[in-house]
């Protein structure tokens, strides 16, 4: 007598998630060690003029330093950028690129909470919304 362990899969397009062999063919396998989002928060921050290496901390209540991952919006801006880019303002093939100012520079977390940091090169303060999500350890 045969025991199987039940499993979830969902198949790629085009795919049947009960024949499919190729395991890169399936959006999700239970098999497979996959993130699992535990935390997604929004956050709003208040960017000082003209200042570098800008921190900001939020608790996240976790008993392990979670893996991370964010996206940015400026206020009053449609486009999001993640961490480690500007907030592009403009592209053009000559031209290149060039930014609103506003930088997000790093996400991390450490076992108490998750940490953001931004460049603001304006005059002005900037208001930035943050989407961030908080993984189970692998």
């Amino acid at each position: 007598m045969t025991t199987s362990t039940p499993k979830i899969a969902v198949a790629g397009l085009y795919r049947n998630v009960l024949t499919e062999t190729d395991k890169n063919n399936l959006i999700f396998d239970s098999e497979d060690n996959t993130f699992k989002i535990l935390i997604e928060r929004n956050v709003t921050v208040i960017l000082a003029a003209s200042t570098n290496n800008q921190d900001f901390y939020f608790p996240h209540g976790l008993q392990f330093a979670p893996q991370v991952t964010a996206f940015a919006k400026e206020t009053g801006k449609e486009q999001v950028f993640s961490p480690n880019s500007d907030d592009i303002n403009l592209w053009g093939a000559k031209l290149g690129w060039t930014s609103t100012g506003v930088r997000f520079n790093s996400i991390s977390s450490d076992s108490e909470r998750v940490i953001c940091n931004f460049n603001n090169t304006n005059g002005t303060t900037k208001t930035v919304d943050i989407k961030y999500y908080c993984f189970e350890a692998s």
